[in-house]
């Protein structure tokens, strides 16, 4: 994963910018539908009510409250939080406030 992210941020930074379209992982959580309209306001397309609906609808079908959590832990999959850390600090650095 560390990998391709990185392959994807190279291309980023080689005059790529503007194909990338950012989004706050809390936004999609947060105000998914704004989320979306964000989405389409950087790609240049209308968000329209057609659409607004749809993610809405889509939305409402897939609360997180509806779904068993997640309950994992790093180290089952052998890794460690601190090599974690590690290996994705050139992307946090960037985009994690």
């Amino acid at each position: 994963m560390r990998s391709g992210l990185q392959q994807c941020m190279q291309v980023r930074e080689t005059g790529f910018e503007s194909r990338f379209v950012d989004i706050d992982f809390n936004l999609t959580l947060s105000d998914p539908l704004g989320a979306v309209a964000h989405i389409f306001e950087a790609i240049q397309q209308p968000f329209v009510a057609q659409t607004a609906e749809a993610v809405a609808s889509w939305v409402a079908a897939n609360q997180r409250d509806r779904r068993p959590p997640h309950r994992y832990t790093a180290e089952q999959f052998g890794l460690s939080e601190a090599q974690l850390n590690a290996d994705f600090a050139f992307y946090r650095a960037r985009f994690v406030r």
